[in-house]
């Protein structure tokens, strides 16, 4: 059947549209068991979310006759620093604006599932919802993550144990809102290496502009990068050549595309992480 992308254009569709909740509750309905996770209820209020890219989503073609779809369920309490922006590849959490006013919902990677197109041909995105700027940018990020995300060598992930996991997420977790993304450089970055052999890292808290110029916001992330140096350097088989702060808008490609993200995912590994805690 051809698609009228003409008018799903007008209709105003892109990608993080947010679907009515009388638009959602029968999609999700329908694909519910296709989309189940473990201690994840959808429930009948959930809004679903446009994860296609524009491009894809006004195809004028015949080639893509499906998009992408993620369910947004409702918190109870606040967003949790653990799984806002792209610090968790499977789980995200964002603000919704319904009617003006901000509210949090959770987001897992899993439960995305395609429907026909021709749904965005007889529906609008919700007038009164929206997604906030900001977790709409990390909404898009995040849907990247999902395919395209460093893997560090097990050599090199063995070497952290557990309880210092536990003691760098304990760090990082009250500065979500100062640091935009820890970095991590690693020399060898693709080896397995012997376990007298060390591998020698930088490791770099990137800061929005303004947060980075701001003494009383960067003071203690310096602060806790010291204690991140600590806990660091007491892990055999790893030399921390560097650890310091950094303003993204400073920061060149070239010297970014010499990190990856050292991201939730890794410092979750093997760690036992108890229910994150809320931030204020």
């Amino acid at each position: 059947m051809a698609i009228d992308a003409a008018l799903i254009q007008r209709n105003g569709w892109r990608q993080g549209s947010v679907f009515t909740l009388t638009a959602s509750r029968p999609i999700v309905l329908e694909h519910r068991d296709r989309i189940t996770v473990p201690d994840f209820v959808i429930g009948d209020d959930a809004r679903l979310l446009l994860a296609s890219h524009d491009c894809d989503v006004v195809h004028p073609g015949i080639h893509e006759p499906r998009i992408e779809v993620c369910p947004a369920v409702a918190l109870n309490g606040r967003l949790s620093g653990n799984f806002t922006g792209t610090r968790n590849p499977r789980r995200l959490h964002i603000e919704l604006e319904i009617n003006g006013v901000a509210r949090p919902y959770e987001l897992r990677a899993p439960t995305r599932f395609d429907i026909g197109r021709e749904a965005l041909e007889v529906a609008q995105p919700d007038p009164d919802a929206r997604i906030t700027p900001r977790h709409r940018d990390h909404f898009l990020h995040w849907l990247a993550k999902r395919f395209r995300r460093a893997a560090l060598p097990t050599a090199f992930d063995g070497r952290i144990s557990a309880d210092t996991r536990r003691a760098l997420r304990a760090i990082i977790d009250p500065l979500t809102d100062s640091i935009d993304t820890v970095l991590i450089a690693l020399n060898p970055d693709d080896q397995e290496l012997a376990p007298d052999t060390p591998y020698v890292i930088q490791i770099v808290a990137l800061m929005s502009e303004n947060e980075f110029t701001d003494g009383e916001r960067r003071g203690p992330v310096e602060e806790a990068l010291g204690q991140i140096q600590q806990l660091i350097d007491r892990c055999p088989g790893i030399e921390l050549e560097a650890c310091v702060t950094e303003s993204a808008g400073r920061m060149t490609i070239d010297v970014f595309r010499e990190f990856v993200i050292w991201d939730y995912d890794d410092l979750s590994l093997n760690a036992n992480i108890v229910s994150p805690r809320s931030l204020p």
